[in-house]
């Protein structure tokens, strides 16, 4: 689903915008990276047949994506994560501010820390006028 799916509408949206500062993995890294923008790695996840809702769930440096995104980001210091998100518990409404969350590592060989931005896409959530 992250290859087949989600993958390419990200980068064809973004290539779209952005042009030649989009390149996929296959084009600069053999499989590395999903996307760069730039010389910003964007790292692609899709999380299927979970009950409960990702935003729910703690984010801190030992989510491993996070580390992949961060070792890409070497040269900038800045990392993106986009996780498609597709539970199959009944959804519930998900405050947005709980879809994007800031992750920073610090690895021993680099001068700075390294922010990596997680953006959750959670699908199948109910309108908000539908909460109870």
């Amino acid at each position: 689903m992250e290859d087949d799916f989600f993958l390419p509408i990200v980068y064809e949206k973004l290539r779209e915008k952005f042009g030649s500062l989009i390149s996929k993995k296959r084009e600069r890294f053999g499989g590395n990276v999903d996307i760069l923008f730039g010389e910003i790695p964007i790292e692609l996840k899709v999380r299927t047949g979970q009950k409960t809702a990702f935003v729910d769930t703690i984010i801190d440096e030992k989510y491993k994506p996070t580390g992949q995104a961060a070792a890409y980001a070497a040269v900038t210091g800045l990392g993106y994560v986009l996780l498609l998100d597709v539970p199959t518990k009944s959804p519930t409404v998900t405050n947005l501010s709980a879809c994007v969350k800031v992750v920073t590592r610090q690895f021993p060989e680099a001068a700075q820390p390294t922010s990596v931005v997680v953006f959750i896409f959670q699908c199948d959530t109910p309108r908000p006028s539908d909460a109870r």
